[in-house]
Order: structure tokens, then C-alpha cells, then sequence
């Protein structure tokens, strides 16, 4: 009595490799949207968390990192909501303005962000020469 209740979740394997592998990346993505490490922290996050709430549907899914990059985008969106847009996605689709964040500002090659992003390679070369070509 009086005492604190601890609870153990348990998480399943495959879910937790996919989180650490992609959470220092959401993290920094996050950060450079919001230009602000602890809020960009706590969105990625947020945003594994909501994922762990649909894992079995992210897995039943065509791209478990497809859903996943959705959740992020989904609330790094509403986090700037109201702020003044960064140049990139006032002026690219989220889609270009993205793989340019990903690919120019954190330095990922083409194969690396089509993962994190959970689209094809051949996506994300179309998406940045559309983005380059669009860009003054």
C-alpha cells in the first residue's frame, strides 16, 4: 500500500529493432522541422508510440515504414501548424520537400530515404529532381 506499481510492457522484438533503428533518424528530421531538438525528440517519439499502437496493422500493411513515416509527417504537421512554413514545404510538395530534407540537409543517400521513408528508390530520385528542377 502506498507504494509505486510498476508495469511491465512488453514490446515485441521486430517492433523494437524497427524503433531504434529509426528513431535517432525521426529525431533529427523532427528537429530540423520544428528547429528544436527537444520538441523533434519528443515527436519522433510520439510518433513510435503511436505506431506501437498499430503494429499489427503496420505489419499486415504494404510498408510497415510507409505507415510510420506517415505518423511522423502527420505530427511533425501539426507541430508547426500556425508557425511560419520552412521554405521547402511552402514551396515543394510535402513528398519532394521531404526527400530533400532527408537526402541534402541530413545527408541520406536516395536508398537510405526511400527506406526511412517506406517508398521505392526510383520514388525518391523522381521526387528530388522534380524538387531540384522546382527550387531557384
Amino acid at each position: 500500500m502506498g507504494g509505486i506499481e510498476v508495469l511491465e510492457v512488453l514490446i515485441p522484438a521486430d517492433l523494437a529493432a524497427f524503433c531504434s533503428r529509426r528513431c535517432p533518424l525521426y529525431a533529427r528530421y523532427s528537429s530540423l522541422r520544428t528547429s528544436n531538438w527537444a520538441a523533434g525528440t519528443e515527436i519522433a517519439a510520439a510518433a513510435l508510440g503511436d505506431l506501437a499502437l498499430l503494429w499489427q496493422e503496420a505489419l499486415e500493411s504494404p510498408s510497415p515504414a510507409a505507415l510510420s513515416w506517415h505518423l511522423l509527417s502527420r505530427r511533425v504537421a501539426r507541430s508547426v501548424r500556425g508557425q511560419a512554413a520552412d521554405r521547402l514545404h511552402k514551396s515543394l510538395s510535402a513528398r519532394q520537400a521531404d526527400v530533400v530534407l532527408l537526402r541534402y540537409r541530413l545527408g541520406l543517400t536516395a536508398r537510405d530515404a526511400a527506406d526511412i521513408m517506406g517508398i521505392a528508390t526510383a520514388d525518391v530520385l523522381v521526387a528530388s529532381r522534380a524538387a531540384l528542377r522546382s527550387l531557384p
